[in-house]
């Protein structure tokens, strides 16, 4: 039965994947990443989303931190 599910999983990932990478085709998105005009405007818009997800986790866990030790 182990195997069932495993070998089912893998199966449906692969799917998955598949038509993962169908949409993106279809929808002109691998043209758009492998432009190479985009790729500062790309960049920019990575570095914002790092920086504004580890300004929110920072401020996530200050908060947390400060919670339990007054819940404590």
């Amino acid at each position: 039965m182990k195997l069932f599910f495993g070998k089912a999983y893998r199966f449906f990932l692969i799917l998955i994947l598949l038509g993962a990478g169908a949409m993106a085709e279809r929808t002109g998105l691998i043209h758009y990443l492998s432009d190479p005009y985009e790729y500062p405007y790309l960049l920019s818009r990575i570095w914002e989303h790092i920086c504004i997800v580890g300004y929110s986790m920072s401020i996530a866990t200050v908060i947390g931190i400060i919670a339990g030790i007054l819940l404590t």
